[in-house]
């Protein structure tokens, strides 16, 4: 399956910046937290003037018809996979968002947006800064400290991990604002390790912290323990994730170079 989404451009901008193109995991293989993110950052660049465009793919993605001319900008957000063989030509400039496959040495610049087990706790807490939240949340206040997290250990996960996988195959997908109001909404959240987990924090939630894999729970298992261990976690997670990593794609896209925290 493959979507080609595209913001236009609402105001002038330098017509020899690069093209910022996403390409974006399939949310029919991958849930929709990446999708969800990359539309965030192309909001913010739209408020700059900036247009850009969004392709969804599960292994491979659809090279865009004029892509041996001018210069790109290619945004990698699809877990550990490589960039496609079209995005290594001369005019491209790669940046991949969590990947600990091959499109990690393969990008121009890497970006950690989401907490990882591999990180050290530099890495750990810097990650917690980058962490993209909806377009919306900027308008709302920050309410880490009041939130709770609770781990579900594997023997309890794996009772549970059907049900799970059941709910998220089910073919109806509330919004971003639907699902912000559900979580003011209910006393607990439950959750795997994800992108509306960390949603469900700067709300202020109640959140039980299940698995659906091996993979989740070693991510969900090394965050509890750090998260935990953080005196103060709403000074590292403060919201301005999106906000600032639109600002960084904007400088490698000028050439003005990153500012520091990055």
């Amino acid at each position: 399956m493959s979507i080609i989404l595209k913001i236009d451009k609402d105001n002038s901008c330098d017509e020899e910046a690069p093209r910022i193109i996403f390409l974006c995991a399939d949310p029919l293989y991958h849930g929709y937290g990446h999708i969800s993110r990359c539309g965030t950052l192309q909001k913010y660049l739209q408020d700059t003037g900036r247009t850009s465009q969004l392709i969804t793919g599960n292994l491979s993605f659809t090279a865009p018809a004029e892509i041996d001319s001018g210069s790109y900008l290619i945004i990698l957000d699809a877990r550990d996979i490589p960039f496609p063989e079209w995005a290594f030509q001369k005019n491209i400039t790669r940046i991949a968002f969590d990947n600990r496959g091959p499109g990690r040495s393969q990008a121009d610049y890497v970006f950690d947006l989401l907490p990882h087990f591999a990180m050290n706790d530099s890495e750990f807490s810097n990650s917690l800064r980058n962490i993209i939240l909806p377009y919306f949340y900027k308008m709302h206040k920050n309410k880490v400290s009041k939130s709770s997290l609770q781990l579900v250990r594997q023997t309890d996960a794996s009772r549970t991990r059907r049900k799970i996988y059941s709910s998220a195959m089910h073919p109806y997908r509330m919004s971003s604002i639907s699902v912000m109001q559900k979580i003011q909404a209910v006393r607990q959240v439950q959750l795997y390790f994800g992108q509306t987990l960390f949603e469900a924090l700067f709300l202020g939630a109640d959140v039980k912290l299940y698995s659906i894999s091996e993979i989740h729970y070693k991510l969900a298992q090394d965050f509890f323990r750090r998260w935990r261990g953080l005196p103060t976690p709403q000074l590292y997670f403060d919201g301005s994730g999106a906000a600032r990593m639109a600002q960084a794609i904007m400088d490698i896209s000028t050439g003005a170079g990153l500012q520091s925290g990055f």
